[in-house]
């Protein structure tokens, strides 16, 4: 295992929290959950989420993976722009020497006018894979998060299952969440 791919697994692992992005604060995420149980939001009383998963790849075989669910610290005006954010404000600081994410995010998207929702880098004996797993919106009710929709910048529905049911525990250990019995899937 060469240090490389240590260094880079430890930051991952260190600064990505699995289901709340960014330096968000409690404060804020607090009033986001306040206004969209109280409709605040108008007519668009949703807000958007997406799920993503980070691998990275030793050439000898070491592997390492994650899972992050984002959307539920603010509201996002789109899923593009959760995606956006994730990239720009946490991933693309901790890759280092690793090729502009973002960058290869942006001409992908600026070139189709639509996006892929799998890309590899490679640096050094080193492969990071971006996917989008999947994503759509949410809403509460009776206590519970409420999923519906897709996100069609994607063209992909939720995330499996699977996914989603090691993804919420994890949301539901944080406050404001603790609250909340649990989720429902509209498929």
């Amino acid at each position: 295992m060469s240090s490389s791919f240590e260094k880079l697994k430890q930051n991952l692992e260190d600064s990505l929290d699995r289901v709340l992005g960014g330096q968000y604060a409690l404060d804020d995420v607090s009033e986001h959950v306040r206004k969209l149980r109280a409709g605040d939001y108008g007519e668009k009383n949703f807000a958007k989420y997406m799920v993503f998963q980070v691998e990275l790849e030793e050439k000898d075989g070491e592997t390492y993976s994650g899972t992050y669910l984002r959307g539920f610290e603010k509201k996002y005006e789109s899923t593009l722009s959760i995606v956006a954010s994730f990239l720009k404000d946490e991933l693309n600081p901790l890759l280092g020497e690793f090729p502009d994410l973002v960058r290869e995010w942006q001409a992908e998207l600026s070139t189709r006018g639509r996006l892929k929702d799998e890309y590899n880098l490679k640096h050094e004996g080193l492969e990071l894979t971006f996917k989008v797993l999947g994503g759509g919106r949410y809403d509460f009710k009776d206590d519970n998060i409420n999923l519906s929709g897709l996100s069609a910048s994607f063209h992909l529905g939720h995330p499996s299952d699977e996914v989603l049911d090691d993804m919420f525990p994890l949301l539901f250990k944080k406050e404001p969440y603790s609250s909340f019995k649990g989720y429902n899937v509209a498929r």
